[in-house]
């Protein structure tokens, strides 16, 4: 500033800020400045702001929104996830205008955008989303967000049917890990492909998978509990795919379990529905309503928008049980409601309308239930009915009379 002849009042008054704060800059008692006022630093000096920033005492630049730093954290979103909190978290995310922020934490933001909308079924909104931060991951070469960005358009194409889509993301995520050396991301990847194997019928894989993430995670300094809780969930459905309800139900203990004890609220909630499944299959029908009590004493608390659509299968079952064929009706077309166009909900809702014509006898018509509940969400052409059609072959759910033998219906 003295071989150009500036003081700090002039500096001051350039950047439309107190004398103050440029004299807290030059006594080293600011430690960080904004990346606005360093550029305009930097103009009126006529140097760059490396330069400027090696000058005097050090100096670093503030550009990150702390405030973004602790929403997009961990503890926030769980925190969120209680209850009927989710949309408030929509909207506090929303409230960030992301021109404001620097590229790394903008992508970081849009990619949380799009895990929130997969979460609630918003297949176009997650894509969206993530398609704008795997851009920016890319053009600042963050290997680690564009990772956490195909773990989860992954989870996407899967709700939608694309299962050739996902295992190429699965692939190329795989390949960025090897090469950039990211083994923390591993497990989550392995997640993701067993769910892709479920789908094809791939029971065997899928479990080595699952058990494989369950024991990588747990090398980790940190683990993350609740995604060893959603592990255990998911490796008991696999378990119950099979028809082996007892590995089924220890897993699921498991995941109910380690849920209560890291206050995972959601998970808590999803065993409790899983294991009123499993005990229904293996007609323990005390155990199995005594579960779907707790469920439903929890979900209370929950915004239907929130809902899990494969939990609310359960009930469907229950109503079947007990002949209200009504209320099986109004739970499929729910579902179909929530899920929208999601193509694996839409292959359940086909296989449970079946189930439903076939248990009243014709008193509930298969085919005018389930297309005018279809023409009341989105439009059903030739090529969405192909998809869910191919998704039903493929295996999402249990074969109808596999149910009525197991159900004595």
């Amino acid at each position: 500033m003295e071989s150009r002849n500036l003081s700090a009042q002039s500096l001051a008054l350039a950047l439309a800020v107190a004398p103050k704060t440029v004299q807290r800059w030059l006594n080293g008692r600011v430690r960080r400045i904004r990346i606005e006022s360093a550029d305009q630093i930097a103009a009126i000096l006529k140097m760059e702001k490396k330069d400027f920033l090696r000058e005097g005492p050090p100096i670093s630049i503030s550009c990150r929104n702390e405030s973004v730093d602790i929403l997009l954290s961990d503890r926030c979103v769980q925190v969120f996830s209680v209850a009927d909190k989710m949309d408030l978290y929509v909207k506090l995310l929303r409230s960030f205008s992301l021109n404001m922020l620097p590229s790394e934490q903008r992508a970081d933001v849009l990619l949380q955008k799009g895990v929130v909308a997969l979460r609630f079924m918003r297949s176009r909104s997650a894509t969206t989303s993530l398609n704008e931060a795997q851009s920016i991951y890319r053009a600042i070469k963050n290997y680690s967000g564009q990772v956490d960005c195909l773990n989860t358009w992954t989870q996407v194409d899967n709700l939608l049917g694309h299962f050739e889509e996902a295992m190429k993301k699965s692939v190329e995520a795989e390949n960025l890990i090897s090469v950039f050396d990211l083994a923390d991301k591993k497990p989550e990847l392995l997640h993701h492909r067993a769910l892709l194997f479920v789908q094809g019928n791939r029971f065997s894989e899928a479990v080595e998978l699952l058990k494989e993430a369950l024991k990588l995670e747990f090398r980790k300094e940190a683990v993350d509990w609740i995604s060893q809780a959603r592990r255990y969930k998911d490796l008991a459905e696999v378990f119950r795919l099979l028809k082996d309800y007892g590995s089924a139900l220890k897993y699921s203990l498991r995941s109910q379990k380690l849920s209560e004890r890291c206050g995972y609220f959601r998970g808590k909630i999803n065993a409790h529905f899983q294991l009123s499944l499993i005990y229904f299959f293996k007609k323990n029908y005390t155990e199995s309503f005594q579960h779907l009590r707790s469920a439903q004493a929890a979900e209370k608390y929950v915004s239907e928008k929130d809902l899990d659509v494969f939990n609310l299968r359960v009930l469907f079952f229950w109503h079947l049980k007990m002949k209200d064929f009504g209320a099986a009706r109004e739970n499929v077309f729910k579902r179909i409601t929530f899920s929208r166009s999601v193509r694996a909900v839409q292959a359940l809702a086909k296989l449970d309308y079946l189930l439903l014509s076939k248990i009243s006898k014709g008193l509930v018509p298969y085919r005018s239930s389930f297309e005018s509940a279809l023409l009341q969400t989105w439009d059903v052409d030739s090529r969405q009915r192909q998809a869910a059609e191919k998704v039903l072959q493929m295996g999402w759910g249990l074969d109808f009379e596999d149910v009525l033998e197991e159900m004595d219906l």
